[in-house]
């Protein structure tokens, strides 16, 4: 009741206009309104006669409504009405039509445009008829949004115009004709490149995008606990300007190219990119309007009478259920399509590149190779001898090890057979000569030790005889490195390579990586990474 009275005493007596700071009387202050609103106001006509027909809602229409509204919001923040109860209402107002005006031309554009994206399937189709029902839905909440406004309006006492706009204001947009293509640009040098390069990108960015987790519906009680944990308007932002530098990029170095021309599949893919950045646009305007005006509304009853207009969960839905979900499908396309560029337009080299001095593909070397393929998402394969490892797939690498601690223990053993020196060992003095030849084998560089020995790995179980012979001490030592090297307490100090094969890319980041160590040292701490591959710390 507090609040109604306020309205009806209307506290605006101290509003002044800027920068003359000079008081202004009631009349001129609703005058000035009237006036620099008068564009908005003269749609609530329109909304009361052809406007009943949504079928007159055109693009042009829901740009001069959300064009309008956003002047009509700055001049009622400038006049201080989100301090004042009786116009903090109107202001509320304006920024739903201006986000409904906004919303739904980016639909109706979608509406218009889908089918031109050359995706031509039953998915696009589905896409079509759910985006013309979500439109629906908004074009019915920006008619409530008009009457509230003509309502609001005339308690303020605000003039609207007793004839308005008409449908011959926003007629619809028709293309007369097609102009024949002739500007192609011949086919430049590194376009390929550039193919790669935007594939590359595109696949990150689907990654990360995949993280929001939209791959399903979502109920409305689930929706509110995403908001704005696990979805906000700053991580949206973040993504749709991702896409929209895709897209520049593509429209830079691929549009219009011969090269685009001759592959219908990178037509494929700027379309995808497109549906995705105009979808995640949709979601971002959706979810800022949610935590400014819904979420963290200042005023439980002009929350209140926002629903009657929005509904209690119809944003966060059209939201998280169609927009991001739909963001999700054609990115997913779009992926498909990425893989498949750079697999046709990657440079295929092949490198040799040094082992890890320190255990080999352990853990670390083979989580940043791993990384880095995956980062470029192309194919690399990985051959050490005879044998071909997927370089994307850690546990792949470590496979390798097999056959690297294999070459290791056969030079261990060459060189204890050249060792002369080993005689007949007693069972007793096995021990002390084993250790011994682990430090013949330390002086002579082809072991090192990165744990203590105890006393019981040196021991081998099992001897029956008094007196081994020498080829039986060399099989003892060579028993005992085998097991040192697999409890990760000695390595074997051997320069061995292996051969990477697919694109280029990739492979020079593993090379960089391999000059730097793998990232740690030649007893397996970490050292920092080049900054040319600094994206492995994300």
């Amino acid at each position: 009741m507090e609040q109604m009275a306020s309205v009806q005493s209307f506290p605006v007596a101290l509003a002044t206009y800027s920068p003359s700071k000079e008081t202004v009387t009631h009349s001129d202050f609703l005058y000035g309104v009237s006036k620099q609103m008068a564009n908005l106001l003269e749609v609530i006509p329109f909304m009361h006669g052809e406007g009943r027909d949504r079928s007159k809602y055109s693009r042009r229409f829901y740009t001069y409504v959300a064009v309008q509204a956003e002047f009509a919001e700055n001049l009622l923040d400038s006049c201080g009405a989100k301090e004042n109860r009786a116009w903090f209402f109107l202001r509320e107002l304006v920024a739903v039509i201006k986000m409904l005006g906004q919303v739904s031309y980016v639909m109706r554009y979608l509406e218009v445009r889908a089918s031109s994206y050359d995706l031509l399937d039953e998915e696009i189709s589905e896409f079509e008829v759910i985006t013309s029902d979500v439109r629906k839905i908004f074009d019915a909440m920006l008619q409530k949004a008009f009457l509230h406004l003509e309502t609001e309006a005339f308690e303020l006492g605000l003039e609207i115009p007793k004839t308005g706009a008409t449908s011959k204001d926003f007629p619809y947009f028709c293309v007369p004709g097609k102009l024949y293509a002739d500007m192609w640009v011949d086919n430049v040098s590194r376009e390929d490149e550039a193919i790669v390069k935007i594939a590359t990108s595109y696949l990150e960015v689907a990654e990360e995008y995949t993280s929001l987790g939209f791959c399903r519906i979502f109920s409305a009680q689930e929706l509110v606990e995403l908001v704005p944990e696990h979805v906000n308007e700053e991580r949206l932002r973040t993504f749709e300007a991702e896409v929209h530098n895709l897209q520049s990029v593509y429209d830079t170095y691929i549009g219009y190219t011969r090269m685009e021309a001759k592959d219908a599949k990178l037509a494929k893919l700027r379309g995808c990119v497109s549906i995705a950045l105009h979808l995640l646009e949709i979601a971002t305007t959706l979810v800022h309007f949610h935590e400014r005006h819904e979420r963290n509304s200042r005023h439980l009853q002009i929350y209140t009478r926002l629903q009657e207009i929005t509904g209690t969960y119809q944003i966060l839905d059209a939201m998280g259920n169609y927009a991001l979900f739909f963001c999700t499908r054609f990115l997913q396309k779009g992926k498909l399509l990425s893989e498949d560029a750079v697999m046709r337009y990657a440079q295929i080299v092949s490198k040799r590149i040094p082992v890890p001095m320190y255990r080999g593909f352990h853990v670390r070397p083979s989580t940043y190779i791993a990384k880095i393929t995956r980062h470029y998402g192309t194919e690399v394969q990985m051959h050490l001898g005879d044998e071909v490892y997927d370089a994307s797939c850690v546990f792949d690498l470590f496979r390798a090890n097999e056959k690297i601690n294999m070459e290791k223990r056969r030079l261990i053993a060459k060189k204890l057979v050249s060792a002369q020196h080993i005689a007949a060992t007693t069972i007793e003095t096995l021990s002390h000569v084993i250790k011994r030849e682990l430090k013949y084998l330390v002086d002579e560089k082809l072991l090192v030790i990165h744990q203590e020995i105890l006393i019981e790995d040196l021991q081998i179980p099992d001897v029956q005889k008094e007196l081994l012979t020498p080829e039986e001490v060399r099989g003892a030592i060579s028993e005992v490195v085998t097991r040192l090297l697999a409890l990760g307490k000695i390595d074997i100090l051997m320069a061995l390579a292996v051969t990477f094969i697919g694109d280029r890319r990739p492979i020079a980041d593993i090379e960089v990586l391999a000059k730097s160590g793998y990232g740690e040292d030649e007893r397996g701490n970490n050292v920092p990474l080049p900054e040319k591959i600094s994206y492995l710390y994300k």
